[in-house]
């Protein structure tokens, strides 16, 4: 399904944070300083640098794609702050694929969380300075988690409840925690799943997108928030590497189409115009017929030729 209106929410209002955390990324991971941005953007406000100028490392798609989800999520920064880096605070995240949780873990150490503050998956004993501790399972490779890798979970949880620095807890889907534990914990705040408007953002990260009109078009093409969320990850990625913006939102509006019902001889009724539909009189219904039979007896023996 394609949505024509034009993006009526965009810029949305946590898109000041997302730029933040993407130049977080930039200036943690890169060794040198970022290069100075050359391309103004009125919707962040900001300036921002062309893709050819960055590193491949901060155009990673699925890194920007994550962080762009984490600030529609829990921005702005201030509301982040208050919420995760509160002293004493809980926290606990939903709405995750245990194949995100090892993500968001690098992202919340290079870029999310301040990099005064340091994150721990173990209980530190003697900190130098402000501690988020990140209590999250561990996975097998197959992205599942055995019961003890829960258990080695939930002691972990317990193992930081004393301490008095912050706790942020990534609860996978799928996975429960025991009934003493859901007793006492915070309700989970969901990961915003991939929608238009966070798909827009990214290409326009991506790609250099700061024109109304380029921006419009590339919202046109893209599917509709239940479509977009339910593409696999790979896909994702794959659409992704198209040169402009333009053509990754057709390779995803591509993807997100249903696989057509064909039958055995690679025909469909909407290839033949239909075979028995109401209205149509006996006569149309006949030739129509008459063409299935034509065209499914010549792909029988193209079907044999081939055989033999």
């Amino acid at each position: 399904m394609i949505n024509t209106l034009p993006p009526d929410d965009y810029p949305p209002a946590w898109l000041p944070y997302a730029v933040t955390l993407i130049r977080r990324l930039s200036e943690s991971v890169d060794s040198e300083a970022v290069a100075p941005v050359e391309v103004w953007d009125g919707d962040s406000g900001g300036t921002r640098s062309s893709r050819t100028e960055r590193s491949i490392i901060t155009t990673h798609s699925g890194r920007l794609l994550m962080l762009i989800r984490m600030a529609a999520s829990f921005g702005p920064e201030e509301s982040f702050q208050d919420r995760v880096l509160r002293p004493g605070g809980v926290t606990m995240w939903a709405g995750i694929k245990p194949r995100e949780l090892t993500l968001i873990e690098y992202l919340l150490k290079h870029g999310v969380v301040p990099s005064n503050v340091q994150v721990y998956t173990r209980s530190p004993h003697r900190p130098s300075g402000p501690v988020l501790q990140l209590c999250k399972p561990d996975t097998q490779y197959t992205g599942e988690i055995s019961k003890a890798m829960q258990a080695a979970f939930e002691n972990r949880i317990s193992e930081a409840l004393p301490l008095p620095a912050p706790i942020l807890i990534l609860l996978p889907d799928g996975l429960e925690l025991s009934e003493p534990l859901q007793r006492i914990l915070p309700d989970p705040e969901r990961l915003a799943p991939i929608d238009r408007i966070i798909m827009l953002v990214l290409l326009c990260e991506l790609y250099n997108v700061s024109d109304a009109p380029e921006r419009e078009a590339v919202l046109r093409l893209l599917p509709d928030d239940t479509s977009l969320a339910a593409l696999e990850y790979t896909s994702l990625l794959m659409a992704l590497r198209a040169p402009s913006a333009f053509e990754a939102a057709q390779a995803l509006h591509r993807m997100a189409q249903p696989a057509r019902a064909m039958r055995q001889n690679g025909l469909t009724l909407e290839e033949i115009g239909g075979l028995d539909l109401p209205g149509k009189s006996g006569e149309h219904q006949l030739r129509n017929q008459e063409v299935f039979y034509g065209k499914r007896k010549q792909a029988d023996a193209g079907v044999s030729e081939g055989s033999g």
